[in-house]
């Protein structure tokens, strides 16, 4: 993708975009290796889109990325990976598993090269991968009408289909992923999925976030190994399974650790920089210069 000069262009919405590739951008050499996203297709975790109840509004991050990484990456480098996708984006369509509107299908086949392949392999990637990290569960089918619309239904449906992203992709999202500033005070972002809170169908696949700005919110984790953080105010963190880190920001020397009923108290005495934090099911914490493995 670097050889090729492979760019994500991020515009505020899709009259920006019209605009720029009108001008210089749309004539020059970089354009024609891009991909563009708006700023209003971007659900950052924990703002209010994000923790809506799926809708026809959605983050489309995962689909331009991964049109990006398909058609300038995966088709170009890795061609036996590029055709079990295509392959099975047929299949998909031939067993009416993927079913989109005909005349988009006829629009999808028109598009591409013979070195990217058409759009029909791209939209169904992109299809597959949502459904994966559940985005679409508790709608009812997937993008597209796709009808493994959570990794349940993806292995009755398309089990081909999912085995292709366990090649290419993990199974939880290791990045570590910002909780928006605006996730309100007293509230727990959940890593965990409970049927009652509908983005925890998305949030149960991330292994590493971290709370930001200066509201006194909390996060309880999944049992994966988390990597947890904090913000400015006071949290609670609560691992619950796996083996926790808690990471933050200064030296050892500069935080106060005790234990606090079932868990431990860390206070920061630097002021407006980590607060203080009840910590639940952590069993390590991070510091800048060291570490602090904790047991009672």
């Amino acid at each position: 993708m670097g050889d090729r000069g492979a760019s994500l262009f991020i515009f505020n919405d899709e009259k920006a975009s019209e605009n720029a590739m009108e001008g210089e951008l749309g004539n020059s050499k970089i354009a024609e290796f891009g991909q563009d996203l708006y700023a209003t297709e971007i659900f950052v975790e924990g703002d209010s889109r994000y923790l809506a109840a799926p809708s026809s509004a959605r983050d489309a991050t995962f689909e331009e990325v991964l049109h990006l990484t398909q058609a300038q990456g995966i088709a170009p480098a890795l061609a036996s990976l590029q055709k079990k996708i295509a392959d099975q984006a047929e299949v998909a369509l031939t067993n009416n598993v993927w079913n989109p509107d005909a005349d988009q299908l006829e629009e999808w086949r028109a598009e591409g090269d013979l070195e990217t392949g058409n759009s029909v392999s791209h939209e169904y990637f992109a299809a597959i991968v949502e459904a994966y990290y559940g985005m679409w569960k508790g709608l009812p089918a997937g993008m597209d009408g796709y009808t493994g619309n959570s990794r349940a239904l993806q292995i009755a449906h398309d089990s081909n289909g999912q085995a292709i992203i366990a090649e290419f992709l993990p199974e939880y999202i290791p990045t570590t992923m910002d909780i928006d500033p605006s996730f309100a005070v007293g509230s727990i972002f959940y890593m965990e999925y409970n049927a009652a809170l509908s983005y925890t169908a998305k949030s149960q696949y991330l292994q590493s976030v971290r709370l930001t700005g200066k509201n006194n919110s909390n996060i309880v984790g999944n049992s994966q190994n988390n990597v947890l953080m904090g913000n400015q105010g006071d949290n609670q963190i609560d691992g619950k399974g796996g083996v926790n880190t808690y990471k933050v920001n200064g030296l050892q020397s500069e935080f106060i650790v005790g234990a606090d009923g079932e868990g431990f108290l860390l206070q920061d005495t630097v002021d407006g920089r980590n607060g203080t934090d009840k910590l639940l099911n952590i069993q390590k914490v991070e510091f800048n210069d060291s570490e602090l493995n904790l047991s009672r």
